[in-house]
């Protein structure tokens, strides 16, 4: 056999064999257990039900967050009562924000944390709301707020 009928007829053998475990791979993957389904997305209703109470500060065990189902806000610092601060906060998600954030390049599936409190705006983005812990990032800082349940 010439030299090239032998490359030939290698590289069908080898072009046979890939073909072979490509489709036993695809026969794998077909007949594989399917993935858990994602969870579920829960309303902003929801989500603002479980923000409601009032939360402690994880680094710093002196500030507290209150937050009523009315929207009013009050944030606390023990041992500071000139500190204490009220307010009120809504939800929204980034696709349907205020007028004061609708230039903001805000991810259109985000949650979103709006408080005003003395003339202050401030908005968060919400990255856990379980009812027992509410962790959020102040919008354009890298910096993770991480609160627990107290009431």
């Amino acid at each position: 056999m010439k030299k090239t009928g032998l490359i030939a007829l290698l590289a069908l053998s080898l072009a046979v064999s890939m073909n072979t475990a490509d489709a036993a791979r695809a026969h794998k993957h077909h007949h594989a257990t399917p993935a858990a389904s994602p969870a579920p997305v829960r309303s902003l209703d929801e989500i603002k039900a479980s923000m409601v109470g009032t939360w402690q500060d994880v680094n710093d065990k002196k500030f507290t967050r209150e937050l009523d189902k009315f929207g009013g806000a009050v944030d606390r610092r023990e041992g500071d009562d000139a500190a204490t601060a009220q307010g009120m906060w809504v939800i929204f998600i980034g696709s349907s924000a205020p007028a004061d954030f609708a230039n903001s390049n805000l991810n259109p599936d985000g949650v979103f944390f709006e408080l005003q409190q003395k003339g202050a705006l401030q908005l968060f983005a919400v990255t856990k709301a379980d009812g027992t812990s509410i962790w959020m990032i102040p919008v354009g800082q890298h910096k993770l707020l991480k609160y627990t349940r107290i009431k």
